[in-house]
């Protein structure tokens, strides 16, 4: 990349292109020659790559670093390698990147550096240390390049170059988007869509490593991560790799802002939380890709869901046993809240705990059956208040809005009929003959009339019970156990909708139960370098009507 100077109509003082501002701190004379130009083809994991020499390294993308060429010729190749498909988990423990510098570095490379680091510290929880005895940190020292710097795609394992200019400097813009790469963010002009939001105008593109950083032959390789930004700090600008003052992309539609390369954007920031802050983590309608939700160690087992505050978004609610506390992580759209006290003084666990809108208030309330009492805490944050009388043990009885009243109601069937409490409140009232008892029964909404129905699956039929007072109707045919099955509306048409896993198809749907075995779109992909959620609570964590799935990570 050539020097620019304020005479440069295409320059911008605050431009940092991955390596390609370089030239503020290179201080080479204009203009320079277009680094790059020496390929290999190297087969890396079973696929062939072509990849650019710089010096003892070979390179992708105009400055991804995938490791020392010799290394890679004789097959050698870190566990976390540069691609997406690599077998180890390439984030750094805890978000914590130790860093060491070299002789080579000059005082305001070092600065440089520091300021970068800070950058990134200011609006993640990415922390920077230096380094003491950590087998794995990045080590900053001089490059070959008069214009260029480099680093690897997230944690590599041992010692890994982060190599400057040649002179041992660069600018803090630019190494702010080269630790970008160091915590795991590739760059967004060669995303997958990119197609979608770009229109590359090749006659402009300088030839070389400029090049190498827009062709598409690693475009399946990175990690995309949300939306496409045209604003982020991983993207390359308009003019750095112009061989003639042009701009080398246009937005699709044309005239759309773009800053890419000037500054870590909002979508850089929520990317790196993805990458370092998923304890749960959330796919919308459970057809999106993972994103991160926040939240705490709590496991799905010790999770349970409801709306307690009344805003039509799914909250997360816990209880300690041993304190006798309550706890709720409200949901705010994008994130959960920090776990705050709902209530205290009441022991039981989530195994004896109920949760519904008992009052029709449209906020959760707690229910418990003790000693043939129910038992009602309002809003979660209510002492216990007397609902009603029932001997039947709590393990046979179901809950759901039979009567569609906005109230939950308490299910129960005896083995001879069933009977419901409207509102938990009423005494049993009779509304169907039936032998089957709860354990062997789901509950939703299958026909979207607003009343919870019953189900059931005998001999690879589904049946059901329109609001637990029809009979019996045929829904569908499956042969796949009702304990492979969960129950929700996933598209949002107020219908409940049936959800199981398939070995071959990923997660799989039934729109209101009925349809047939459909694919969610990314069959709720998981990243190859994240071990899949210990388990699984479902709820509108977004308020948009569609029902998602909340993974817990270990």
């Amino acid at each position: 990349m050539h020097t620019k100077t304020e005479d440069d109509r295409s320059w911008h003082p605050l431009a940092l292109l991955g390596p390609l501002m370089l030239a503020a701190c290179a201080g080479s004379p204009d203009p320079a020659p277009a680094p790059g130009g020496e390929t290999r083809q190297l087969t890396l994991r079973g696929k062939t790559v072509t990849v650019d020499v710089v010096g003892e390294y070979a390179t992708v993308e105009g400055d991804i670093i995938v490791g020392k060429l010799a290394d890679l010729e004789r097959g050698k190749l870190s566990p976390q390698s540069v691609f997406r498909d690599a077998p180890v988990d390439y984030r750094w423990p805890g978000g914590v990147v130790p860093f060491a510098f070299e002789a080579s570095v000059t005082a305001l490379g070092r600065q440089n550096a520091l300021a970068a680091m800070r950058a990134w510290e200011a609006v993640t929880p990415v922390r920077f240390v230096a380094r003491s005895t950590e087998a794995d940190f990045i080590n900053f020292q001089a490059g070959t390049q008069a214009d260029w710097c480099f680093s690897s795609i997230g944690r590599q394992g041992g010692q890994q170059a982060v190599l400057m200019t040649s002179s041992g400097d660069c600018s803090a813009a630019t190494l702010t988007h080269e630790l970008g790469h160091t915590i795991g963010l590739w760059h967004e002009q060669t995303r997958e869509d990119r197609s979608h939001h770009i229109n590359i105008q090749w006659a402009n593109l300088r030839d070389g490593l400029c090049r190498s950083a827009f062709e598409e032959k690693h475009i399946a390789d990175g990690l995309d991560i949300g939306a496409y930004d045209l604003n982020s700090l991983m993207h390359y600008d308009r003019f750095g790799c112009s061989v003639n003052g042009n701009p080398v992309y246009d937005s699709i539609p044309s005239g759309l802002p773009m800053n890419g390369g000037e500054r870590i954007s909002p979508l850089d920031r929520a990317a790196v939380d993805w990458l370092h802050l998923r304890n749960w983590i959330v796919s919308d309608g459970g057809a999106r890709m993972w994103r991160n939700f926040g939240g705490s160690g709590h496991q799905a087992a010790d999770l349970a869901t409801g709306d307690f505050n009344g805003d039509g978004r799914t909250d997360l609610f816990t209880v300690d046993t041993s304190r006798c506390l309550w706890f709720v992580a409200t949901s705010q759209g994008n994130v959960a809240a920090p776990w705050v006290t709902l209530s205290s003084g009441k022991c039981e666990g989530l195994d004896v705990l109920r949760l519904g809108d008992f009052d029709g208030d449209r906020k959760t309330d707690v229910f418990v059956s003790s000693g043939g009492t129910w038992w009602l805490s309002r809003g979660g944050v209510d002492w216990w208040t007397e609902l009603n009388t029932s001997s039947v043990a709590p393990s046979q009885l179901g809950f759901g809005d039979f009567d569609g009243d906005g109230r939950t109601d308490v299910f129960y069937g005896n083995g001879r009929a069933w009977f419901v409490s409207y509102g938990g409140a009423t005494p049993w009232q009779r509304v169907q003959t039936s032998a089957l008892k709860v354990p062997g029964l789901r509950f939703g909404d299958f026909d979207g009339d607003g009343r919870t129905d019953v189900f059931r699956t005998t001999n690879g039929t589904w049946w059901v019970s329109s609001g637990a007072t029809e009979p019996w109707a045929e829904l569908n045919t499956s042969s796949a156990p009702l304990s492979a099955l969960k129950f929700g509306d996933f598209d949002g048409d107020r219908r409940t909708d049936i959800y199981r896993t398939d070995a071959q198809q990923g997660w799989i749907v039934s729109s209101g139960g009925s349809g047939p075995w459909t694919p969610l779109p990314d069959s709720l992909r998981m990243p190859p370098f994240t071990a899949p959620p210990s388990g699984f609570v479902f709820g509108d964590f977004d308020g948009d009507g569609r029902r998602d799935v909340l993974g817990t990570l270990r």
